[in-house]
């Protein structure tokens, strides 16, 4: 079957939040078709039990990776990502959430803007405690204006990275390694083209304790990557 749009799914020991995640996305508003692939990194509780459960559900929709032992996010990301066949791929999180309409209206944004390879929007980022607020907020003067590696390169990360939706041409899995970097993945995929980030709030990003989004205490092989990541942007874009 052809499809126009790839979504894959990265999620480990999301027991909690899959089927959520999975239900965002089969219950988007599309004309178009569309697969889901989804890669779990070896997961000790009973997230591969339910991704399982909707494969045998949606068959013709969704595919599905068992890691048979702990690869860690990049590779993850490279193994789901490097499966997806749609002209456009979009990336989420397993604990993350889609709104109705976000496949529809960034297929759209793509279709018409031939010049833009990546998108993002605006989310609600949200956690199990009651917190719920828009990120970034409507007045960031640029929302719906188009950015360049240039501005990627020197203002670092726009948007989340379950809000991301590519060309499926522009992947480069040339950095392992670098690919458990959101802000590097983004300086590949945007290309000699533009970037884009949508006003609209299409998705809801979940932060929990021991995510960095949260402020959790960043390890030396974090810094460690994010320096590798730095020193490689500048080596491929002087």
């Amino acid at each position: 079957m052809s499809v126009k749009l790839s979504v894959c799914i990265i999620t480990y020991n999301h027991e909690n939040y899959i089927k959520q995640c999975l239900e965002s996305v089969l219950n988007q508003r599309t004309d178009f078709d569309f697969e889901i692939i989804v890669g779990d990194d070896c997961s000790t509780d009973r997230t591969q039990e339910i991704v399982e459960d909707y494969r045998r559900r949606y068959p013709s929709i969704i595919k599905t990776i068992f890691q048979q032992e702990r690869t860690g996010g990049a590779l993850n990301y490279e193994n789901v990502h490097s499966l997806a066949a749609g002209e456009y791929v979009a990336h989420l999180d397993g604990d993350d959430i889609f709104a109705p309409n976000k496949l529809r209206l960034q297929v759209q944004k793509l279709d018409e803007n031939t010049d833009i390879n990546i998108l993002w929007h605006r989310v609600n980022i949200f956690n199990d405690h009651g917190l719920s607020v828009c990120r970034p907020d409507g007045a960031g003067d640029f929302l719906d204006q188009k950015i360049s590696r240039k501005d990627l390169i020197l203002y670092g990360p726009f948007g989340p990275h379950s809000s991301t939706m590519y060309r499926r041409c522009m992947l480069k899995l040339r950095d392992r390694e670098c690919f458990g970097n959101d802000w590097f993945i983004s300086v590949e995929l945007i290309g000699d083209g533009y970037g884009l980030m949508m006003s609209e709030v299409l998705g809801s990003y979940r932060i929990t304790s021991n995510g960095l989004s949260l402020g959790a205490t960043a390890s030396k092989k974090n810094r460690k990557l994010l320096c590798r990541c730095q020193v490689e942007v500048m080596r491929l874009y002087p």
